[in-house]
């Protein structure tokens, strides 16, 4: 995600090789971010960085599972939560993905990747009847959707179901901060 990024940011940015460049380093959605644009001045190259780490900030502040106030965290802790438009839209994908993919892509597969602890602070090799109780949870039939009449959508999850939408925010993230710098 981080080359996908820097290469994107170059290419909009208009770099032919020879210029100066400058980037910004910094970590969301539990990825090292790396903006880079070509020399557009000081005073717009700094703007232009910092826009694209508002935004992506701010996606990390509604996608990311392991950011405590963000939507979807908010949604695994209590099963229930009001999404807006943009976090159901990116939901809805990740379903449809889950389909193309015959379950390959899932994500409710959270429980899961907890158990390993590849969002934790230690990893582990969990037990198979701990797997077979987990892999129970993962599935879209765990996610209900009720949309509302102010655009958001009220989704529950079934007891101990959670999402990680890790798998596709990146490159949704991506596809954004393309939009934000071809304006």
């Amino acid at each position: 995600a981080v080359l996908c990024m820097a290469v994107l940011m170059t290419i909009l940015a208009g770099c032919t090789g020879s210029e100066k460049v400058d980037t910004l380093q910094f970590v969301a959605m539990d990825t090292a971010m790396r903006l880079t644009v070509c020399d557009l001045g000081e005073e717009a190259t700094k703007a232009v960085l910092q826009a694209g780490q508002r935004e992506l900030y701010r996606l990390d502040s509604l996608l990311s599972r392991t950011n405590g106030s963000s939507a979807v965290a908010k949604l695994n802790e209590t099963n229930s939560a009001r999404v807006d438009a943009e976090v159901w839209g990116l939901m809805e994908s990740a379903q449809q993905y889950a389909v193309w993919t015959q379950g390959c892509f899932d994500m409710t597969v959270a429980p899961l990747v907890s158990a390993w602890g590849f969002t934790e602070a230690e990893n582990r090799v969990p037990e198979a009847e701990e797997i077979e109780t987990l892999v129970q949870l993962v599935g879209s039939d765990h996610i209900h959707a009720l949309p509302q009449t102010d655009g958001s959508v009220a989704v529950t999850l079934d007891d101990g179901c959670c999402i990680d939408l890790g798998g596709i925010a990146k490159g949704y993230a991506a596809d954004v901060m393309a939009k934000l710098f071809a304006e």
